[in-house]
């Protein structure tokens, strides 16, 4: 596979932060992010050396402070963890103006009801406003400050689905902390190539399922009424398609799913990459009835279609390259012309040929076995055209403030 060498900016992706007892920790390279590959070499002796060749590296200044901290974005009277973050259109000069919006998870709060644990659960949302970012302004800070960013007009979002009962007995087989839950977990958000903007979580299943616990995605504009009226005033807004909750089940699922990865073609069809190893990827059936929570069982059952699905125990690129490691998605897949801007002007290269894309995304290879336990980022491409073949695996990726200096 090739590795991708080259820093590169990541706009508008979800990532997930820490959990926190006070706040939820959101590296702010989710926003601007810089990547740069370190190469280490051999110490300095005092004798010639030859030369070596240097691939180009773009040095892209992070948002870490002058002391190199990350932001943290704080819910007034709410604590929330696991935020997903995406970028509001740009609508000119405007100090006041939200250009973010963020939803996280609230904390859970474990209650007895009648001797039953019960987890009440919610999905927090709120509009951001994170000034223009100048690293070569960056405030000196007390080094012990660390810096914040106010989440102001904080909503529980309430068009979802989630429960009041403290007894959800399609979960009695699975493992017991799923019995109590009575709401979403993990939320994501996300741009479709339309100009949608998506929410898909996790939550109850519907009512003609026999899961526990299904994904579901929504309009961001229906399950979060300000980004709706934000958006009302232009009149080249996308339509709703997808006016409240979509349950998203396959044919034959089992168990529970989480992290799946969305991505879209210019068409408007949508896309969720479930899982690595194997590749699993199904398509929305969007020829058919948009199920609901209360739609038949058939209709449940046929709205996604498989795409790509590797046996078990097949290895991929990804497997080999990462043999033995957990890996666990993380951003929605982007799509990524190939073309420069001057070769797309002068017709050297054609954006529209769709040998000239890739999707690129950020994957997590999970060290459990260490303590505690990390998330080593890399960025994964995978081809434009079914059946979606990983391109590249990058090598881990390093936050810096830079510019890096590339030591030879």
């Amino acid at each position: 596979m090739r590795q991708i060498l080259s820093c590169m900016p990541l706009y508008n992706w979800s990532f997930s932060s820490s959990r926190l007892k006070s706040s939820v920790s959101l590296k702010v390279t989710a926003v601007i992010l810089t990547i740069c590959y370190c190469f280490y070499f051999r110490s300095q002796a005092i004798v010639p050396r030859t030369p070596r060749h240097v691939p180009p590296i773009k040095a892209l200044p992070s948002r870490l402070d002058f002391w190199g901290l990350y932001s943290t974005i704080e819910f007034p009277d709410a604590v929330g963890f696991n935020p997903s973050l995406i970028s509001l259109p740009w609508r000119g000069e405007d100090d006041y103006s939200p250009n973010f919006i963020v939803v996280a998870r609230e904390e859970d709060q474990l209650v007895k009801i009648y001797e039953r644990d019960v987890r009440p659960r919610s999905i927090l949302a709120s509009l951001l406003r994170i000034p223009e970012f100048h690293p070569t302004t960056q405030d000196r800070l007390p080094p012990r400050g660390h810096p914040t960013v106010d989440a102001l007009w904080v909503t529980r979002l309430n068009q979802i689905v989630r429960s009041e009962k403290i007894h959800f007995p399609k979960c009695d087989p699975m493992n017991e902390w799923l019995h109590g839950l009575q709401g979403p977990e993990d939320a994501r958000i996300f741009w479709s190539s339309l100009g949608e903007p998506l929410l898909i979580y996790n939550s109850l299943s519907p009512d003609n399922s026999d899961l526990c616990r299904v994904m579901y995605m929504n309009d961001l504009r229906t399950a979060f009424p300000k980004v709706g009226s934000i958006f009302s005033a232009d009149p080249n807004v996308a339509p709703i398609r997808f006016n409240e909750s979509v349950p998203l089940i396959m044919p034959g699922q089992e168990g529970t799913q989480k992290n799946w990865v969305p991505f879209s073609k210019p068409n408007g069809d949508i896309y969720f990459h479930i899982t690595l190893i194997p590749q699993s990827i199904y398509k929305l059936r969007l020829n058919n009835p948009i199920p609901t929570v209360s739609s038949p069982a058939y209709d449940l059952h046929h709205f996604l279609e498989p795409v790509v699905n590797e046996p078990p125990k097949k290895s991929n690129c990804l497997s080999v390259a990462l043999t033995k490691q957990k890996v666990h998605q993380s951003s929605p897949f982007l799509d990524v012309i190939l073309c420069t801007y001057d070769d797309a002007l002068s017709g050297k290269c054609d954006p529209n040929d769709p040998h000239n894309h890739l999707y690129m995304g950020v994957i997590n290879v999970v060290h459990n076995h260490l303590d505690p336990y990390f998330y080593e980022g890399r960025i994964l491409t995978l081809n434009y055209l079914p059946p979606f073949n990983y391109v590249s695996l990058s090598k881990p990726l390093a936050y810096s403030t830079c510019p890096c200096t590339l030591l030879m």
